[in-house]
């Protein structure tokens, strides 16, 4: 069944898409191993490219066009939900400080930005919808899923790989690259099929301006700027599908299957996020309850929490710990040997904003050490405790 489904895709197509992984493959090895410049790398050669490959996709394509309905409404609502989330990220400064955009180097690397990352996501999101287009709503679920994998993958910044050397460094590239990127393209695809290329481009242009044009940013987190990249398409989604199902039935029965695509998607996301806040995988969540460790993080802020071995500890370490009746969130300031003679490792911890010293703390107590913190979003944990209190 699978093979047929296969072999309907014209072979044109399959070489389209190839030739869209060779590019993601060409732009990544050249920012690696950087035999040219990195700049002309990406103000240069990968637009060309991109733009190559949106020339191709056009040749293949001519003649075909879109019958999406209600497209202006649509870009509209995008647009709409953009704006929304662009002023609730910028209202995050006001909590999290805000800093310099490394991106706005003076008018003239406004512009050259605009022109870089924009001729790519306009080139790119044409190819995908033409792919779409070529391929029609019979094969729209499964080669919609190839396509959203295949189009994520000029989305991260995959050169950075050389540079993880530790499991922290993986797991931040997964949250802020690897996930919003492959979030992104699942939308990006869903708007393709139901609401035609500018939908995409309202969305992919959007997202663009947010990062480029701005001369100050909000100061966020890794967490939370993984976070808030996908559920923003996430949101998009929503509102879209939303609109959809006030379409007169016919039309609602043509996108349904795009829909249910994207709803799995969707939901495997928040599975993964529900895993991760019950502590599942190596990092966990956990609100801090009190201002012992400020200036770091204060009461109300949240900390991601790495699973680790007592042995990895080390002095400075902020580790969070098992005490009677609580939990601890301090940092190492000595590691000795159990009194008893058995060799267990204990340490010595303190708050940095504590007077005392803890009570020494075995290894059996320690939960992990903290790799990232977000500020306020712990706070209903607090307020739910103390009013159980």
């Amino acid at each position: 069944m699978w093979y047929r489904r296969l072999l309907s895709v014209k072979p044109a197509v399959w070489a389209l898409v190839g030739l869209v992984v060779l590019v993601a493959i060409m732009v990544m090895a050249l920012k690696w191993m950087k035999p040219i410049d990195v700049s002309l790398t990406m103000y240069a050669v990968e637009p060309l490219l991109a733009i190559g490959t949106a020339l191709v996709a056009r040749s293949m394509t001519s003649g075909l066009k879109d019958r999406s309905r209600h497209r202006g409404d649509k870009v509209i609502v995008i647009g709409s939900v953009i704006a929304i989330w662009f002023v609730l990220y910028f209202l995050t400064g006001v909590f999290l400080t805000f800093t310099h955009n490394s991106l706005v180097a003076g008018a003239k690397g406004v512009v050259l930005n605009i022109f870089a990352y924009g001729s790519v996501a306009v080139a790119m999101e044409y190819t995908r919808h033409q792919l779409l287009l070529l391929v029609g709503r019979r094969n729209a679920v499964w080669f919609g899923v190839v396509v959203s994998i295949v189009f994520a993958l000029p989305l991260m910044n995959l050169a950075q790989l050389g540079d993880i050397t530790t499991a922290e460094r993986a797991i931040k590239m997964v949250f802020v690259d690897v996930l919003p990127s492959l979030v992104a393209s699942f939308l990006l695809t869903y708007l393709a099929i139901a609401g035609g290329l500018p939908s995409q481009l309202m969305y992919r242009l959007g997202v663009v301006a947010v990062t480029i044009l701005p001369p100050i940013i909000p100061k966020q987190d890794w967490y939370l700027i993984g976070a808030s990249m996908m559920l923003l398409a996430v949101a998009v989604y929503l509102a879209i599908d939303r609109m959809t199902q006030h379409a007169p039935t016919a039309h609602a029965r043509r996108h349904m299957h795009p829909r249910r695509a994207f709803d799995v998607m969707m939901y495997s996301v928040i599975v993964a996020l529900v895993l991760f806040m019950t502590g599942l995988f190596a990092y966990r969540p956990m609100a801090v309850m009190s201002n012992s460790m400020q200036p770091v993080y204060s009461r109300g802020s949240m900390v991601v929490v790495q699973k680790v071995a007592p042995m990895d500890i080390s002095v400075g370490d902020i580790v969070q710990y098992e005490a009677p009746d609580k939990m601890m969130t301090h940092r190492v300031i000595a590691i000795d040997r159990d009194v008893s003679g058995n060799g267990e490792r204990v340490f010595v911890t303190k708050g940095d904003n504590s007077p005392t010293e803890d009570p020494i703390v075995h290894s059996r107590q320690i939960i992990g050490v903290v790799r990232g913190y977000i500020p306020f979003v712990g706070y209903p944990t607090v307020w739910l405790r103390e009013i159980t209190k």
